[in-house]
Formats: structure tokens, sequence, C-alpha cells
């Protein structure tokens, strides 16, 4: 499904100067159940402070999914750095 996203401005520093981006992978948190991977994610890119936002469509989405609880099409292992120790060493 191809979905068509208006391009707007920067909400962080106003420029008008906004891409359309593919994000690889997104993680979610929630505590309730935990993390949720969604890939290919479609983005919008400010070209002048770096800032990345999603689209209200792909927010909505991403949204549904967690309060519904859709099922995954594929459960991925994630590697866990335990940061408390590596931060210690």
């Amino acid at each position: 499904m191809s979905v068509e996203f208006r391009v707007r401005k920067c909400g962080s520093c106003g420029s008008d100067r906004v891409r359309i981006v593919s994000l690889p992978q997104v993680i979610r948190r929630r505590a309730d159940i935990g993390a949720l991977v969604f890939g290919d994610v479609p983005a919008q890119e400010c070209l002048d402070c770096g800032e990345r936002f999603f689209p209200s469509e792909v927010a909505r989405a991403m949204d549904k999914v967690i309060r519904e609880r859709v099922a995954a099409t594929r459960t991925i292992e994630l590697p866990f750095f335990p940061m408390r120790e590596l931060a210690a060493t």
C-alpha cells in the first residue's frame, strides 16, 4: 500500500526544507507490552535541523497497532545491553 503524505514545515525550526524518508526501524516502548519494532516507516526529515517526525497517518497507525494489540507479521530477536554494567567499566 502506498500513501502520499503532504510535506509540512518542521515543528522544531520552522523550515520548509523537509523531505520524506523511510526509516528502516522504529522502536516504540510501552511498560505494559514491551518493545514493538515497526519497519520501513515513512517519516519527514528537516534538512536544516535534522528533526524527524511522523506524518499523522503513520503515528495513528502505530498507535492503533499498540492500542488494538494487532498481531505481528513476524517476531525478531533483539540484542540486550546491560548499560549499568557497561557504563561501570
